[in-house]
């Protein structure tokens, strides 16, 4: 207990000493800090979540995480070539993770020929992010991104460019997916190389284009195939085991409203195959949906005035990872909705206060209820 007051004082402390000086040292999502060579910008945010109701038992206790500390840099080697890193520390404070689980999120040279072509070898985000707008609605990510299809990295090549100021793309070759980590629970979350558990045996292609048809108005689609051999300990009982996944977007947005609207739909190959050998019962297709609605209910047109927010957010999403199956009857606890009504306060720039109220629903007809609250700076 003496440990939390201690950090909790920390972290008060901290705060206040933010909003006094009012950091003018802002650095932005992509840019960062810039001194013509070096860039780099930090990101930080502590989460404290609570599930206060449930259908079935008690309810769990509510826990604080130092959910994610992130600090990006990049390097200017001469006016076409860059070289980019990013490193994430999660979860320091979740037993589960043992004082954090700590890995580099990017890792890539960036040659820029020109506004049409450009080329990143080495530790990428794979380019399934069409729907990410920078910041996402709520203290956790969406379960439809973060399960089925959300960025992660690779080793491997993105092509990217723009083929007018209105349209632009991403194309890449990476490793791929590791079947061993796929489940119906938490979808392909834990397949992705954040531990790089996959290899060159699986590789996958992914592209990516967006849309900008106004000042307000985008939408974007995207898609990936992968292998799923998996490792050699399973010989050539994997052979034709594959992943596909499709995706799409459409994004709304004016100086005080936002508005997104996402689809997911992916397949799995012989997953009758996957579940005999390892012993799973993954679905052989699984889909997700999502809207969000925010809307700043202190914006104003004085430019004087517009670092002060106070944003209120929700967002209705459904999922399904096991919406077709092979071999087995599907189990209904995997058909899940979840609905966040929350609020963002934004004093100024480098830091935010975010909290929401969380309704999950499944099929089985097992409802929870979650309180969440967060505090992130960055500079």
């Amino acid at each position: 207990m003496k440990s939390y007051k201690t950090f909790i004082t920390q972290i008060i402390v901290l705060t206040v000493t933010l909003i006094w000086f009012n950091i003018d040292v802002y650095a932005q999502y992509e840019d960062g800090y810039n001194d013509d060579k070096l860039t780099y910008s930090f990101l930080s945010e502590l989460h404290y979540n609570n599930e206060v109701y449930s259908s079935v038992g008690s309810a769990k206790s509510g826990k604080f995480d130092l959910h994610k500390v992130y600090f990006k840099a990049g390097y200017k080697i001469n006016k076409n070539l860059k070289f980019k890193t990013a490193f994430k520390v999660e979860h320091a404070f979740d037993s589960q993770y043992n004082g954090g689980d700590a890995f580099f999120k990017q890792a890539y040279f960036d040659y820029y020929k020109s506004p049409k072509i450009g080329l990143k070898v080495g530790l990428v985000n794979t380019p399934v992010i069409s729907s990410k707008s920078g910041s996402y609605s709520g203290v956790e990510i969406a379960p439809v991104e973060k399960y089925l299809y959300q960025a992660w990295r690779e080793l491997g090549v993105i092509l990217y460019g723009n083929f007018t100021p209105a349209i632009s793309y991403q194309a890449s070759i990476t490793t791929g997916l590791e079947a061993s980590e796929i489940s119906s629970k938490s979808g392909i979350y834990s397949a992705r190389n954040s531990d790089l558990f996959t290899s060159v045996n699986n590789l996958a292609a992914a592209a990516e284009m967006n849309f900008r048809l106004n000042a307000n108005f985008s939408m974007g689609a995207s898609a990936m195939i992968s292998g799923l051999q998996s490792k050699q300990e399973f010989g050539s009982n994997l052979n034709g085991a594959g992943y596909t996944l499709m995706e799409g977007y459409a994004s709304y947005k004016t100086d005080a409203l936002t508005t997104r609207l996402v689809g997911v739909y992916s397949t799995i190959q012989e997953s009758d195959k996957i579940n005999h050998v390892l012993d799973k019962h993954i679905g052989s297709s699984q889909y997700g949906s999502l809207i969000e609605i925010n809307y700043d209910i202190l914006y104003s047109p004085n430019k004087h005035n517009r670092n002060n927010h106070l944003i209120i957010y929700s967002r209705a999403e459904a999922y399904n990872t096991q919406l077709t199956t092979l071999g087995f009857e599907a189990d209904p606890k995997y058909e899940r909705y979840q609905y966040t009504l929350g609020l963002l306060y934004k004093p100024f720039k480098q830091i935010e206060f975010k909290s929401d109220y969380q309704w999950l629903n499944s099929g089985n007809s097992v409802n929870l209820g979650h309180l969440n609250f967060a505090i992130a700076y960055s500079f």
